[in-house]
């Protein structure tokens, strides 16, 4: 996976092929969405494949949100032992476009910021499956 610039100057995700496994996790993304989330899941899943050699590694939403989370905040952006800097403005971009991001739950699924922010806020107090978290959101009162 490489960084590319679109015309209009923003970083894009150039993946060449995508894995069988690659196609699988976008297709499980709501194809109505903005095409950024079909972006984002490609380039989660893309960097995925690259560094770990799987197509979705367990829990990476969680190290690239990470990542990104530091990276904007000027600080080494890495998973595992992973440098993940030149993935971040593509990653932070179309972050923003999509306007939240894209975890495993029975497949890729797409979370507005909203919900997202209350996810992670929660996984980093305490470490437990999304399905688990998903469901404390949701009794909560957070959206669904």
């Amino acid at each position: 996976m490489t960084l590319d610039k679109a015309a209009a100057g923003h970083p894009v995700v150039a993946t060449g092929h995508q894995s069988q496994t690659t196609r699988d996790v976008i297709a499980c993304v709501d194809q109505t969405e903005h095409p950024a989330v079909q972006l984002l899941a490609d380039a989660i899943s893309g960097i995925s494949e690259d560094v770990y050699a799987a197509g979705w590694m367990q829990d990476c939403e969680w190290g690239l949100w990470r990542a990104l989370s530091e990276w904007r905040a000027s600080r080494p952006a890495v998973w595992g032992q992973a440098d993940m800097s030149a993935h971040m403005p593509a990653l932070d971009w179309l972050h923003r476009q999509a306007g939240g991001w894209v975890w495993w739950l029975d497949g890729a699924r797409f979370v507005p910021d909203r919900r997202w922010l209350r996810l992670a806020a929660e996984r980093e107090r305490e470490l437990v499956s999304n399905e688990r978290l998903d469901l404390r959101i949701a009794a909560s009162g957070g959206e669904a």
